[in-house]
């Protein structure tokens, strides 16, 4: 249904020696860290990497990394000329366009970018300005801010006509949306994140803190009650006691998640004596302190946790479990992992009494 082209050709003149997409973040590359988030959103293709011919070999082995359907090309002199080459490979229907150095994108963006652009034949992401904007060109002059937006990508079109403006577009363009303007009346907007910032110099790395959360729960088993873990029903012949569904994998997880973000317990924003949270859905929690995450300008890096329980077994669950969670969290399964391990038989757990999870997160703060 779509494809994405990753515009990586530039020369990271302002970032120093060494060019910015190969710098590490995270254990990967600047790139790797642009590209993967791609492949979480349903309806992928192809990816089309545009580089530089000094960067061709390279990029050609982080591709192997990351799969068959990346493809790398020779890019231009400019982005314009980058992306009007790799138009060049686009079969899908639609196409996203990501800067190769906005490495903190998410999956939820993209989706939310491909579906405007589904509706209106193109869309682009932007965030609000937060400090005061003025004209410097002739005298001072103070503007409006709430008139202005900052542009991200992916920018999102309808393959044909984007084809079609750069077709007909002359001279070099700052971005995809004013080559698309060049040729139609209007574009959608759609909300960005204060997360997906491009790389530029090797301080806008530093202002990518990571930071580190652990959660811990613990719920009795007894008759007469669904055993839910990470949203989901596993049949058992007991389930988890509790004010909610009692899903202790998924309360550790955002225990963990709200102890990354310095906030308290879930226990402080959903207390078992609000009947409000009678029997509630917990992955509906989980949205809601992503949401608090999100708001203080944090996203999800990965999540790691494991479960303590005798029976049953919980292996054939799992991937339900991690689709669940990834899901809800906006990131790419890989970034999920779930593990399940018994007590051999000692304490509670091991006489099949109560159910614990242990999780850890980490989280990236602008």
């Amino acid at each position: 249904m779509y494809d994405v082209i990753i515009a990586a050709a530039g020369e990271s003149s302002r970032f120093g020696q060494s060019n910015k997409l190969l710098a590490n973040l995270y254990g990967q590359t600047v790139l790797e860290n642009s590209i993967r988030p791609f492949f979480a959103v349903d309806g992928l293709e192809k990816i089309i990497v545009a580089t530089s011919p000094a960067l061709l070999d390279t990029v050609r082995s982080i591709a192997k990394r990351l799969g068959d359907n990346v493809t790398v090309v020779t890019g231009g002199a400019n982005r314009t000329e980058t992306v009007r080459a790799a138009l060049n490979y686009v079969t899908a229907e639609y196409v996203l366009v990501h800067d190769g150095a906005r490495p903190l994108v998410t999956p939820s963006l993209i989706a939310e970018v491909l579906e405007k652009a589904e509706e209106a034949g193109a869309c682009v992401p932007s965030t609000p300005l937060e400090e005061s904007l003025a004209s410097v060109s002739d005298g001072y002059v103070p503007l409006d801010r709430a008139n202005f937006r900052l542009v991200q990508t992916p920018q999102g079109f309808k393959t044909q006509l984007i084809v079609e403006a750069y077709r007909t577009a002359e001279g070099s363009f700052y971005d995809d949306a004013s080559v698309y303007l060049s040729k139609y009346q209007n574009i959608a907007v759609s909300d960005g994140e204060k997360t997906n910032k491009k790389i530029t110099t090797v301080e806008d790395l530093q202002t990518a803190v990571c930071r580190t959360g652990a959660g811990f729960d613990t719920h009795l088993l007894a008759e007469g009650r669904r055993l839910v873990l990470g949203g989901v029903t596993v049949p058992h012949d007991k389930g988890l006691l509790g004010h909610s569904d009692a899903d202790v994998l998924t309360h550790a997880v955002m225990d963990a998640l709200l102890s990354a973000a310095g906030k308290r317990d879930i226990g402080f924003y959903f207390p078992d004596t609000d009947e409000n949270y009678k029997d509630a859905d917990s992955l509906r929690l989980l949205a809601e302190v992503f949401k608090m995450l999100k708001s203080d300008g944090c996203c999800v890096n990965n999540i790691a946790a494991t479960i303590l329980a005798e029976k049953p077994r919980l292996s054939p669950f799992i991937p339900s479990m991690v689709k669940n969670l990834a899901t809800v969290l906006g990131v790419p399964e890989y970034a999920v992992s779930v593990l399940a391990t018994t007590t051999e038989g000692a304490y509670d757990i091991g006489r099949e009494q109560a159910i614990s999870t242990i999780a850890t997160c980490t989280i990236i703060k602008q």
